[in-house]
């Protein structure tokens, strides 16, 4: 059995938008600590396949948070190195087999684009095993970490991490960090920035497209104000996603 107080977080940074991620979870770090956890922190240079599994091992975490790029079949760590994966064609992440059995009987949470189309449910079918993600891109605005054009998503994401590492149960987690969104969403619909719009439309994909195990993703509300175009917001915002 996994042990209940060891929490491992792995965190990419080698480009733009895992600079956003590596941020982001380090305070998630924080939080976890000030709870009393054992924080196994794979960053950068170790957040690598070898680092992961020896964790798992050694740790027996029975959380488990991972944040890189990633796509239906695969997640990446430092330097887009396979970390988790099921069978696919990929080009240049190939497999024939799944190693999804080494976060059996963890919670998971993955900040990468579409896994939750692919890992998601092979991770969740497992015993006791618990499974958050994404089954599309995850998208958000911001020029750097921290900012306020990245700040919603950074506080949507992180909501799900605090509410697993308070004790709450996946179906609250996946629930807060929807309403941690909406509060943006609410936040942005009040602002007169010109791009508000964009960043709204971005929050309420990311809200959508989020999945969790046993939880059918909520068919909710449309944009109040159009996105305006993508190619516009990647000169106006620095729109960055987490897909390989």
């Amino acid at each position: 059995m996994s042990q209940a107080n060891n929490v491992t977080i792995l965190r990419a940074n080698h480009d733009s938008a895992t600079s956003f991620v590596h941020y982001w979870f380090g305070e998630v770090i924080n939080d976890a600590i000030s709870l009393g956890y054992n924080v196994t922190d794979l960053e950068t240079d170790t957040a690598r396949l070898i680092p992961f599994q020896q964790s798992m091992q050694n740790d027996d975490p029975a959380i488990f948070f991972g944040g890189g790029h990633g796509d239906a079949p695969v997640f990446t760590g430092q330097d887009t190195e396979d970390i988790l994966w099921i069978p696919n064609g990929l080009p240049g992440h190939s497999h024939s087999d799944s190693n999804v059995g080494i976060v059996q009987d963890r919670i998971v949470y993955l900040l990468s684009c579409v896994t939750g189309a692919g890992l998601g449910p092979a991770i969740g079918v497992q015993d006791n095993t618990f499974f958050i993600g994404y089954q599309d891109d995850f998208i958000w605005a911001g020029f750097s970490p921290g900012d306020l054009y990245s700040q919603g998503f950074m506080e949507a994401s992180n909501a799900i991490c605090a509410k697993i590492l308070q004790g709450g149960t996946v179906i609250e987690a996946y629930n807060e960090g929807g309403r941690v969104f909406d509060e943006w969403i609410d936040y942005w619909q009040q602002s007169a920035d010109p791009i508000a719009s964009q960043v709204i439309g971005w929050m309420i994909h990311d809200r959508d497209v989020m999945v969790a195990t046993g939880i059918t993703p909520k068919q909710l509300a449309t944009p109040v104000f159009p996105i305006v175009g993508v190619i516009a917001g990647v000169a106006l915002l620095g729109l960055v996603a987490l897909k390989n």
